[in-house]
């Protein structure tokens, strides 16, 4: 309670400000892994429909045969939903290797930059250099005010600048739909493996309740 009231204005607002920080970052976070459990049930829901018929035609008749063809499927169906994603970044593969041809500017050297690259189009501000806040005379991470603006969103004209541009969307939907397709990927695999123990579990529960 002493250290409370030693609390002045700045220490109490920067105090509020960590305290929403930390609710935010675990409201996205919990966001996140609730979207990752989504798609993992519903890719695992999908393995249900593609053994479906396999299974009720008893062409299988043990585990090892179920995750043999499922994980076949699995990797069928993964062919089909990558192509696009590939194709994507492709595109910017291309785009940016014209870029370094022409300018012999490395990817990640101005890539990222505000005057030769995609950073034009982003609010940067100087966190390096600001003036770091203190609570009870500790300093912390935090700035005591805001940042001065280094860039405000513009576009360059120059060819570096605008190949980062045309190339930046491909990368950025591609390396998406990729890791999304490939988080699927990894869902039905999980799927397949517990399906092929679960559906030729022996259960005597079964048998005695038909009994």
């Amino acid at each position: 309670m002493i250290y409370l009231l030693k609390l002045t204005e700045n220490d109490k607002r920067i105090l509020i400000a960590i305290f929403l920080l930390v609710i935010l970052v675990f409201l996205l976070v919990g966001l996140i892994v609730n979207i990752i459990r989504r798609i993992m049930a519903r890719q695992g829901r999908a393995v249900d429909t593609y053994m479906y018929d396999i299974i009720k035609a008893k062409v299988i008749t043990k585990p090892s045969e179920f995750r043999r063809i499922g994980f076949l499927k699995n990797f069928q169906t993964l062919y089909k939903k990558i192509r696009l994603p590939i194709i994507l970044l492709f595109i910017s593969f291309v785009i940016c290797l014209v870029r370094f041809i022409v300018t012999k500017e490395l990817f990640f050297t101005t890539y990222f930059s505000v005057d030769k690259g995609i950073g034009s189009l982003f609010y940067q501000w100087d966190w390096a250099n600001a003036e770091k806040s203190t609570i009870l005379g500790i300093p912390t991470i935090f700035p005591a005010q805001w940042p001065d603006v280094l860039n405000v969103p513009h576009f360059e004209g120059n060819f570096s600048s605008i190949t980062a541009y045309i190339s930046f969307p491909f990368l950025t939907v591609g390396l998406i739909l990729y890791f999304g397709h490939l988080l699927a990927f990894i869902s039905r695999s999980i799927q397949t493996r517990k399906l092929s123990h679960k559906v030729f579990q022996k259960d005597l529960s079964k048998v005695i309740n038909e009994i």
